[in-house]
């Protein structure tokens, strides 16, 4: 079948409905929504001033994200509804906001007329999921480990938090009795936050620790080389205390059983 010239140009983004019957393409600031089965344009919706970034479908509901800083949220897949909209706080996360937890968050708060929460979290690791994360790197480090630091020595810290913890913290947000949505200008805002901050090296002292082996490293200047990069990450996460959350978990806890499923399935790392 050939496709017609409508989506014969190419587009920014797409998704795929859940049911696999319809497809939204971005073009600009245009979305354009499209039958799987016959290549017809369905639905063709303007509701941002700049080019679209992102599209998702989180259930029934179809999210656009765009340079401008809006979400738009339409309650069905065709985009035939009157949208919802919000403005993201930093239109520079456009790019990847409809992958973000804190987005679906309000997704889901708008939908069901729940209350409205924004949860944030930094430095969530678990080894078979972020590839490209400090924890997954000094595990499979060989040899001498590069330990990131800055020209004068300083070494970058985090407060690493397992994602089995954070997932424990967004059930604990979603509990909460918050706002109702649309009945505030912004969301409640909570940062779920590890208990312990520890610097790179500390870090990699630990999993050599837990995998018995000696470590050898050599503090490398990373933060130069990177002028975005902060050697420090950290988030207060007071709000979550005062709502009666901590970490099932501890640090340790969560590193050493990561380590050692990991030690015994080693075949997720190539994952």
């Amino acid at each position: 079948m050939t496709p017609p010239a409508s989506i014969s140009t190419p587009s920014a983004c797409l998704a795929l409905s859940p049911d696999g019957s319809t497809v939204a393409c971005a073009r600009g600031n245009v979305l354009q929504v499209f039958s799987v089965s016959s290549c017809q344009l369905l639905q063709e919706i303007q509701c941002h001033t700049d080019s679209i970034t992102a599209v998702r479908y989180v259930g029934s509901s179809l999210l656009s994200v765009g340079l401008d800083g809006l979400v738009c949220i339409w309650d069905d897949a065709m985009g035939s509804s009157a949208p919802q909209t919000f403005r993201l706080h930093h239109p520079v996360l456009s790019s990847f906001a409809c992958g973000r937890h804190d987005v679906i968050f309000l997704v889901v708060a708008k939908k069901f007329e729940a209350g409205s929460s924004v949860p944030a979290a930094c430095a969530v690791y678990s080894l078979n999921v972020n590839k490209g994360g400090v924890v997954r790197k000094l595990f499979k480090c060989r040899g001498t480990c590069e330990i990131h630091g800055s020209a004068d020595g300083k070494i970058g810290s985090r407060f690493y938090l397992h994602a089995r913890n954070q997932a424990d913290g967004l059930l604990h947000v979603l509990k909460q009795d918050f706002v109702r949505y649309g009945q505030a200008d912004r969301p409640v805002k909570f940062n779920i936050v590890g208990e312990k901050e520890f610097n790179n090296l500390e870090l990699a002292q630990l999993i050599a620790k837990f995998m018995g082996k000696p470590l050898k490293y050599e503090i490398v200047d990373f933060h130069s080389t990177r002028p975005g990069h902060d050697l420090r990450y950290a988030l207060d996460g007071e709000k979550m205390k005062q709502a009666g959350w901590q970490p099932p978990l501890s640090f340790e806890e969560s590193l050493e059983s990561t380590i050692r499923w990991t030690l015994e399935n080693p075949k997720w790392l190539s994952v």
